[in-house]
């Protein structure tokens, strides 16, 4: 019996994110302003298509997280490619 060593398909960004990610970097710097411009801008939120300032605040500290768990691993393949 073989193992099955396929990797599982990549999950594609949601549409929202890379908005995300421009707002807080063009200057949107409270939630309330970043979930203000999604909605007007007719980008649906996950569950119930409103961005709530708490939402965005949500996905800014996980986005934080992920960039810092990812950063030393990414930092280390270039110190060992150097």
């Amino acid at each position: 019996m073989g193992r099955h060593t396929s990797k599982p398909p990549r999950r594609e960004p949601k549409p929202w994110l890379r908005q995300i990610r421009k707002l807080a970097t063009a200057g949107f710097v409270s939630a309330s302003a970043i979930a203000r411009e999604l909605n007007e801008r007719g980008i649906p939120a996950a569950f119930d298509n409103k961005w709530e300032p708490t939402s965005v605040t949500r996905l800014l500290r996980r986005l934080e997280r992920l960039e810092l768990t990812r950063a030393p691993a990414l930092r280390g393949k270039a110190e060992l490619a150097k």
